[in-house]
């Protein structure tokens, strides 16, 4: 999955060059979804390769940037449960298209993936 930055145009983002991020979005980004992005630029620079091979057997599983961005979009828009964070992907194309969805998982894939990226996360550091 491509970074925040080259989502948003790699350069132009860095370097300050200014130009509407409106464009790129399906809904209206407010300055809330301007500042997440600002923080997942910062982060995404430090977290560890996301691709881990899939499995051949099961459903496709989806991809763990989106599921790490929504982790950090449920605490950043201090989104209480699961379930709200899933009703606010639904009802918010933008954060949806932040966070890297273009199907929004069931509430149990979203507790397995999280429960995945925190058994991912402790082999990794």
């Amino acid at each position: 999955m491509k970074s925040i930055t080259e989502i948003l145009g790699g350069c132009q983002m860095v370097f300050g060059i200014s130009y509407d991020i409106q464009e790129i979005f399906e809904g209206y980004v407010t300055n809330e979804h301007r500042t997440f992005i600002q923080m997942l630029q910062v982060i995404e620079e430090f977290l560890p390769a996301c691709d881990r091979p899939g499995s051949l057997l099961g459903r496709k599983s989806y991809d763990e940037t989106a599921m790490i961005r929504s982790c950090l979009a449920r605490h950043f828009f201090n989104i209480a449960t699961v379930t709200a964070l899933r009703n606010r992907l639904l009802s918010d194309p933008s954060l949806r298209q932040i966070c890297g969805f273009t199907v929004i998982p069931s509430e149990a894939t979203f507790v397995r993936g999280m429960i995945n990226l925190l058994a991912h996360s402790r082999q990794v550091f």
